[in-house]
């Protein structure tokens, strides 16, 4: 009788993970009757089971992370811990996350619902900003009036309003004692130009006088957005979520990251060097080709930088006359790099008559297999 309330429409299937499935749902009876809903139950653990060993060693989606063998929350155990934590966020921040409705036991099935907000998440955005090249369609959806495509200072208000946004939503979590440890674009809807967060299955509570969620030694854990540690640091649990708003922020800036597949060759490239940003930065400039070319740039000279990346912030290479920091000579590798690109492009001959018009066009959708895993929406 519990479940009589909720009508779910199998033939909408709204998403599945490790852990659960989404479905959309219908509220009967009572003052929500003919609501739209969004519903979510935990997975058989042998589902779970093949679910994850399918994902255990790609960058697909959020799995558990462990320090020791053995043990963890099962996906009953993790949806009855979403059920607590939308309990409490829609009791101490309600304007962050989706409309919980409740929870209920339908033919022997538990079910945590929410009303039915918005269609389109922050990667949908990003899914259309790479397709037609522009932030036009991104800046509309967040009610963003007076944006304009290539004015840096327009770019910059518009990354500085969704970091204000997501850091405002970190913060109101961290007031409430929780941290939602699953933030990245998938898990962000846009609801009338206002960025609310969903998903709330891997989220913890920390600062309450009860844990709710939280084992030191394991938990979920999205290897493309979580920072290095991958768990939560008891002592420092509240600045878990700002890491993987910062990566949300660093796709918005540089324009190769909206791509999905760029976004996840740049995450794969960044742990190679154990996510340190400087030894990644060093393999970046020695790649260049406009610094690779360098009569200066002996295999001796790129060792020994990529030895210096790993200890300091001294420069990565060794100049008595400039006496310039780190940063600096990022900069003067980007300028070096630009003009380099921009002179390649003005050597390069215009394009004949055939290939503009499309005579000599190739349809790469069939030949590449990159091009042909992108068109069947991979990547994200």
């Amino acid at each position: 009788a519990d479940g009589e309330w909720l009508e779910v429409n199998f033939d909408k299937n709204l998403g599945s993970g490790a852990y659960g499935d989404v479905y959309e749902a219908r509220i009967v009876g009572g003052p929500l009757n003919g609501t739209r809903a969004v519903a979510k139950s935990a997975v058989p653990f042998n589902i779970y089971a093949t679910r994850r060993g399918q994902v255990q060693n790609s960058l697909s989606t959020t799995m558990t992370m462990s320090r020791t063998r053995g043990g963890g929350f099962t996906p009953k155990q993790f949806l009855e811990v979403e059920a607590q934590i939308n309990k409490i966020v829609s009791e101490e921040c309600p304007e962050i996350g989706a409309e919980f409705i409740g929870e209920c036991v339908k033919d022997g099935k538990k079910w945590v619902v929410w009303k039915y907000e918005s269609k389109h998440t922050l990667k949908d955005l990003f899914d259309r900003a790479c397709k037609r090249n522009s932030l036009a369609g991104f800046a509309k959806q967040l009610g963003f009036e007076g944006f304009v495509e290539d004015d840096p200072s327009s770019v910059r208000a518009l990354v500085t309003e969704v970091a204000r946004e997501l850091l405002t939503i970190c913060q109101t979590l961290t007031d409430a004692g929780l941290t939602h440890r699953d933030i990245k674009p998938q898990n962000i809807i846009v609801h009338r130009n206002k960025l609310l967060l969903i998903d709330f299955g891997a989220a913890a509570a920390m600062g309450l006088d009860k844990q709710i969620g939280f084992d030191p030694d394991r938990g979920p854990c999205d290897v493309k957005y979580n920072p290095p540690e991958c768990l939560v640091e008891e002592e420092a649990w509240e600045v878990f979520d700002i890491y993987s708003v910062g990566l949300i922020l660093l796709r918005l800036i540089f324009r190769p990251l909206w791509d999905g597949d760029g976004f996840t060759s740049f995450i794969m490239d960044y742990r190679a060097n154990r996510q340190n940003i400087d030894a990644w930065l060093t393999e970046v400039t020695l790649c260049d080709p406009a610094v690779a070319g360098q009569s200066w740039l002996t295999e001796e000279v790129a060792t020994e930088a990529r030895a210096r990346a790993n200890k300091h912030k001294k420069p990565l290479f060794q100049d008595d006359v400039r006496k310039e920091t780190r940063d600096d000579e990022y900069r003067r590798f980007s300028s070096l790099s630009c003009s380099f690109a921009a002179n390649k492009a003005e050597q390069e001959p215009p394009a004949s008559p055939a290939v503009e018009s499309g005579a000599a066009t190739v349809d790469q959708s069939s030949t590449d297999p990159a091009v042909a895993s992108k068109e069947k929406g991979g990547g994200e």
